[in-house]
């Protein structure tokens, strides 16, 4: 998927909150109490995220103006679903973090742009797990 584009930028940022999501719930299956809870919430607000981006996408398509979006390297924000420690998770979240930090600047409509930065300040608001004792 190229990232020049609104929408494939958008789809993108649902693509990433899927993955998190399937990860947050086989996560929250396999631990136990507080961490599974954790995990369980990271998943629910994931959904939500999803939500707010589909129906950016959705009410704003009409009102973009379709100018090409450059400086975006696909290949930079895709995440590695294979480590599961508290140390890969919290590296996940700062690509994530980081992703929402470099697009939304790019992105021409205002409600758009709002919705891709509360999704980046709704991760960066997640506790590190690695400080978690």
């Amino acid at each position: 998927m190229s990232l020049t584009q609104f929408g494939s930028i958008l789809s993108f940022a649902i693509l990433l909150e899927e993955k998190l999501e399937e990860l947050y719930k086989e996560l929250a299956s396999k631990e136990n109490g507080a961490l599974s809870e954790e995990f369980s919430k990271r998943a629910k607000a994931c959904v939500k995220r999803k939500q707010r981006l589909e129906r950016s996408r959705r009410e704003n398509i009409t009102e973009i103006t379709l100018e090409p979006i450059e400086g975006l390297d696909e290949k930079k924000y895709q995440l590695n679903l294979s480590g599961t420690s508290p140390q890969e998770i919290d590296t996940l979240e700062k690509q994530v973090i980081t992703f929402y930090f470099d697009v939304t600047p790019k992105i021409n409509v205002l409600e758009t742009r709002r919705v891709l930065k509360r999704c980046q300040k709704e991760h960066s608001n997640l506790k590190n797990l690695s400080e978690e004792k």
